[in-house]
């Protein structure tokens, strides 16, 4: 992972000559293909992140196929194949698959965009990622009302990785998987609303 990433400004997830390679421009191009990537991150997440609570399971498989694509044109080819298996899994029926590895991919693909913004802002472009802490607040209430004990836990873990949460969000979010945990559903929404304010 990153061996060939030998300049020290890109994340270590980077394989630079892969990331080189997807570029038109060599370095300069693999720059702006970051650029790129950051502008799309949101849609991308949001599809992938609707389709997956609402079940559509053939929309996650182009939504996830959309993000492996993209990891792929910056040389993260850990993070590509990781989407790549949850594609396939999606493609032949394999929810359980796809139910066991969402969220954890999340959280490495989430930690992997801040790192491309962090990168970005060093060379002096503030171009950052919108996150929806409020919506994934509101989902939590909805995953409670239903008594999603599943969804609950996807949630929660979603919401724990969020980098836009506040400092006051994040006060409560401890709160928030301990009712998961115990399966409070009251206290679940409860909790969620406090972070949706």
């Amino acid at each position: 992972m990153g061996a060939e990433n030998t300049y020290g400004e890109f994340p270590e997830e980077m394989n630079l000559a892969e990331a080189e390679r997807h570029s038109a421009n060599g370095v300069d191009g693999v720059w702006k293909n970051m650029v790129f990537f950051l502008g799309n991150v949101l849609k991308n997440r949001n599809c992938l992140t609707d389709a997956f609570y609402e079940k559509k399971h053939e929309d996650y498989a182009i939504c996830v196929h959309g993000m492996k694509s993209s990891l792929a044109l910056l040389g993260a080819m850990e993070l590509s194949v990781k989407a790549k298996e949850l594609e396939l899994a999606a493609k032949e029926g394999r929810y359980d698959f796809v139910e066991q590895n969402h969220a954890v991919f999340l959280m490495q693909y989430d930690n992997f965009v801040e790192k491309i913004e962090q990168c970005l802002e060093k060379r002096g472009n503030k171009k950052t990622v919108e996150r929806r802490v409020p919506e994934t607040a509101e989902k939590l209430i909805e995953a409670a009302d239903n008594f999603d004990a599943v969804g609950l836990e996807e949630l929660a873990k979603e919401l724990a990785a969020a980098k836009d949460i506040t400092p006051n969000q994040k006060s409560v979010v401890a709160q928030l998987l301990k009712a998961v945990e115990d399966l409070d559903f009251d206290a679940v929404k409860e909790v969620a609303e406090k972070i949706k304010e």
